[in-house]
């Protein structure tokens, strides 16, 4: 059969087969193959895969016949594609068991265009990973793809050949190879310009360069604040080396505080745990020392003993608040020895008793009605400043109700007074 003529017919399910099979044969000579497999029904997925198919399929020439390699591109016709600066070599498998060889040279950017995009990319692209994917202005993408001095190529700038017996200018295994380019490119858009053969870091570093000069020449504007040698000489009286640079007093500079000195001087320093427990411990201890001192200062006051004025001369004894707080101590250790205070009391009540001294009386009742009121008396008697109802409960043995009885017929008498509530003393001298 020559070239010219065709062949049977094979199934789409055969040509799949020899791909895979001719893939594995490829594989042992070389390692290194790179077979096409799409990841999904597209074409292409990113920025400079698509662009790269969208740029084919703008041409007339292209528009209808590229479009015949899309389903071998598809069911992975193409089990080799490399890319080269200016060239595109591909093996794809065809209807025959053996496949087809494909190569493609593209003609190189020009360096007029080059620096025309490289122009057009000034403070465009912020690194070079930003420009690989695609992150750059809509207006930078179409500077791109500008048939008029762009980064792709036109139909002009591209030649092919394949292997096989298709006398088409443009056959269905190299539009499935340029499709494969746009598959790939997905893959490392930087490939795109290593088949432009250009220095992509070149665009990069062209762009960065134009923001850095942008910078530097804005922060040129502020050169006019500086004052000029003459006028600092008239303001402060001096003379000035015309030779020396010219010095801005620290007075004229506006001095600027980073945030971070600010927030670290208004940051309180930080407390170890360690300090806080003593700073607790302390406090506590003063706490404690100052009510210990209060106890003892009230204790000293209650000790003290209260002056009482009678005929002009001054004498002390113990006060009621003493005598409520402090029991009787012979009371309490079980003593017998010794009279305790109250005994004292009652003894002085009874000898201040009508009648006789020492001898019982001839009717207990009686007696012991006139001596509940005296005793009380004389109790109320010795305190000018008042003795409350508890402490006279305490001295007398009597019930509260009958001290209260007793103190309300006194104070009737007008042989004592009320000093305050539920406190009573000594009637004062009229």
């Amino acid at each position: 059969m020559s070239r010219y003529e065709w062949g049977p017919y094979v199934s789409v399910g055969d040509r799949i087969a020899y791909a895979a099979e001719n893939l594995q044969k490829l594989r042992k000579k070389d390692p290194g193959v790179a077979p096409v497999a799409l990841q999904g029904k597209a074409l292409a997925k990113t920025w400079w895969g698509k662009a790269w198919n969208a740029n084919l399929e703008g041409y007339a020439d292209y528009a209808n016949r590229i479009q015949r390699g899309s389903a071998y591109i598809r069911r992975g016709a193409v089990i080799d594609l490399r890319i080269h600066p200016g060239k595109v070599t591909a093996v794809v498998q065809g209807s025959r068991k053996k496949p087809y060889e494909v190569e493609i040279s593209i003609r190189e950017l020009s360096p007029a265009v080059w620096k025309r995009v490289t122009g057009a990319c000034r403070n465009q692209i912020n690194s070079l990973q930003d420009l690989l994917a695609g992150k750059f202005p809509e207006a930078m993408g179409k500077e791109f793809m500008s048939r008029n001095g762009g980064l792709f190529p036109a139909p002009a700038e591209i030649r092919f050949s394949c292997s096989c017996p298709d006398w088409a200018s443009m056959c269905k295994h190299v539009a499935a190879a340029l499709y494969g380019v746009g598959a790939r490119l997905d893959q490392d858009p930087a490939l795109f310009f290593t088949l432009r053969n250009v220095d992509v870091g070149g665009l990069v570093k062209s762009s960065a360069t134009a923001a850095a000069d942008a910078l530097l020449g804005r922060a040129g504007k502020g050169a006019g604040r500086i004052l000029e040698g003459p006028g600092i000489e008239d303001l402060f009286g001096i003379e000035m080396d015309a030779g020396a640079p010219v010095p801005v007093p620290l007075a004229l500079t506006k001095k600027t505080v980073p945030q971070e000195e600010k927030a670290k001087a208004k940051a309180p320093e930080p407390v170890a745990a360690t300090a806080r427990v003593e700073t607790k411990a302390a406090e506590a201890a003063r706490i404690r020392t100052l009510r210990e001192q209060a106890r003892a200062k009230r204790a000293g006051e209650d000790a003290a003993p209260e002056p009482l004025k009678r005929g002009g001369r001054a004498r002390t004894g113990k006060t009621e608040e003493d005598t409520a707080r402090a029991p009787s101590l012979a009371k309490k250790a079980g003593k017998t020895g010794g009279k305790t205070q109250e005994e004292k009391e009652h003894g002085k009540a009874k000898a201040a008793m009508p009648g006789k001294t020492g001898k019982p009386a001839a009717k207990a009742g009686k007696a012991e009605e006139k001596s509940e009121p005296e005793t009380v008396y004389a109790i109320v008697n010795r305190h000018v400043y008042g003795i409350d109802i508890p402490s006279l409960v305490e001295h007398t043995g009597l019930d509260r109700q009958k001290v209260s009885n007793i103190l309300a017929r006194l104070v009737a008498q007008g042989r004592i007074r009320r000093v305050d509530r539920g406190r009573y003393g000594k009637k004062a001298k009229t």
